[in-house]
Formats: C-alpha cells, structure tokens, sequence
C-alpha cells in the first residue's frame, strides 16, 4: 500500500516518525560516536602508555650497563601499569648481576621479588627454575626441590636435570641417576644427551657411608 501513497502523504509519515523517534535516533547516534571516539583514545592512550614503559625498561637495560640508580628506575617504572609489566624482568637482570657477583642471597631476593610481580605462568616456571638453582648454590636442597616441583610441564626436561645435579650433589646417586634418566627421555637434543651421559657416567658407583662422611669431615 505504501508504494500507492502520495509523495505529500509519505512525506507526512516521515515527519511523524521524526517527531517520535528523532531524539532517540539523535541520542543513539552521539552515543555510537562518543563511544567510537573514547574507544580510540583508550586505543591510543594504551600504546602510548606501552611505549613510554618500553623507552623506561631500555633505559633500564642503559644504566644497568653503567651501573646508574637502578632502585630508581625500578620505583619509575612501577608507577604505570604497562611499565610494570617490565619489571619481573628487570629483576631477572638484577638477580643475574648479584650472582655474577657472588650475592647469592642478594640474587634470590631480586628473584623472590620477580616471581611475586609476575603475572605469566611460562615467566613463573623461569623464574622458579632460578630460584632453585641459587637454592641449590646456598645448599638449600630440600627448598630446591620443592620449588621445583612447583615448575610446570614446559619447563620438565630442565627441572628433571636440576632435580639429578641436586641429588648428586647431596650424594643421593641413585635418585640423580633416575632423573637423568628420566630428562634423556624427553629430549632430542644430541648435546643435552651427551651432557647427560657423562654426568651419569662421572657418578660415584655408590653413595658415602655414614662412616665416610664423618671420616671426611
């Protein structure tokens, strides 16, 4: 019927319809726009703020190169939620530098610290596979274990090896030996194989005594 209507009569309807529904349409469109518009700007000011921490951790990696006020840099980047993103891993590299100087302690606070700002389950495994190596440094192999045991399945192969030089070093050669056992089995790698044979090859036939542990002593 509509196609019979006069043009005076559809440009009635029109009008009608403009005087219902016009505000709504209007208040609908400035809606859509402002929404549009605020999309963008979050859009912008989130790549800004992404760029701004990734200049921040650059800087980071400069002063730590000529040993600036790193803390500082630390405290700067803190303040905005993309630059703390970079700090779990400016943290790595603080452990990293407090162990190339024999700080043990030292580095496992920075690490402790890094693993408690993380919020990446593959960063946590990393960091957690640190800390039980500096666990391991500072004899604390029953720490180190159980760290270890919390690093998920990516990660298997390097824990099952640090789970063999842990019980090697403690003189447990039988469980060393079945976790390097273990960790060949999960790798392809000729140069992790070869390594692992020979630490199963340079293990003691048995392990000490209690009378020649004190005899060592």
């Amino acid at each position: 019927m509509a196609d019979y209507l006069s043009e005076e009569e559809q440009a009635a309807r029109l009008q009608k319809l403009w005087r219902d529904y016009g505000l709504i349409l209007v208040l609908a469109l400035a809606v859509g726009i402002s929404a549009v518009v605020g999309w963008n700007y979050y859009q912008k000011s989130q790549a800004q703020a992404k760029e701004d921490a990734a200049y921040k951790y650059q800087e980071f990696l400069l002063q730590r190169t000529f040993e600036g006020d790193l803390d500082a840099f630390l405290e700067e980047m803190g303040k905005t939620r993309a630059g703390a993103r970079y700090i779990p891993l400016a943290l790595l590299y603080r452990a990293k530098d407090a162990v190339d100087a024999e700080e043990y302690e030292t580095a496992l606070q920075f690490l402790e610290e890094s693993l408690e700002r993380s919020t990446d389950k593959i960063l946590d495994d990393m960091i957690l596979v640190r800390i039980a190596r500096i666990q391991m440094q500072l004899q604390q192999d029953d720490k180190a274990l159980n760290t270890l045991a919390k690093v998920g399945e990516d990660y298997k192969f390097l824990v099952l090896e640090l789970t063999g030089d842990i019980h090697r070093d403690g003189g447990n050669y039988a469980e060393a030996t079945n976790a390097y056992e273990q960790a060949m089995e999960l790798t392809t790698s000729g140069i992790d194989r070869e390594r692992l044979e020979l630490k199963i090859a340079l293990m003691p036939s048995q392990e000490p005594t209690s009378d020649e542990t004190n005899t060592s002593s």
